[in-house]
């Protein structure tokens, strides 16, 4: 099972995320790991979510781990340091949404050309909001890694004559008979 983004402290040592746990206890003999799981996780949320409060007086908790916030960038900054989260700033709830889930552990992603940020987001980073694994690979097989590819593609597909459209002129004609 890979590990999730580990501690600064753990990355000093070589772990790094996406790491089987047997490879960072060989490289951190001594290293503590907690399997996640469901009460943990909503304890260690609820224990979180009563600091939001610190840093923004608006918060809308989402879902386990992901939080909404009116944010000034000190305190983003403050915020993912301190927690070493994720945070995206951005003018949009699904831009900042979408920010956050590309940023680093422990970074601030700040969108301040909306069309530039979506054009240039990894695919694979709207896997965390709902894109198949499946998708994603076939995507990638396709050449399709970011957003903006995905777009282009899209719009060159939209573009091109129906083969169905009996009004089109470049239309292949229709065989008749058994074959």
């Amino acid at each position: 099972m890979p590990i999730p983004p580990p501690t600064p402290q753990a990355q000093t040592g070589g772990v790094q995320a996406g790491m089987r746990v047997s490879g960072a206890l060989s490289r951190l003999p001594d290293l503590h790991t907690v399997p996640l799981s469901g009460p943990a996780l909503e304890a260690a949320w609820a224990e979180v979510a009563t600091t939001l409060p610190i840093y923004s007086p608006k918060v809308e908790s989402l879902s386990l781990g992901r939080a909404l916030l009116t944010l000034t960038p000190d305190a983003a900054r403050e915020l993912a340091r301190a927690l070493n989260g994720r945070i995206g700033l951005a003018g949009t709830r699904e831009l900042a949404l979408l920010a956050a889930l590309n940023s680093a552990p422990g970074e601030v992603q700040t969108v301040t050309d909306a069309s530039a940020f979506r054009h240039a987001l990894p695919l694979g980073v709207l896997r965390h909001v709902g894109l198949s694994s499946t998708m994603h690979e076939r995507l990638h097989w396709l050449g399709l890694h970011t957003l903006g590819d995905l777009a282009h593609a899209l719009a060159r597909v939209h573009a091109a004559p129906d083969p169905r459209d009996p009004a089109d002129p470049g239309r292949a004609p229709r065989r008749r008979g058994g074959r």
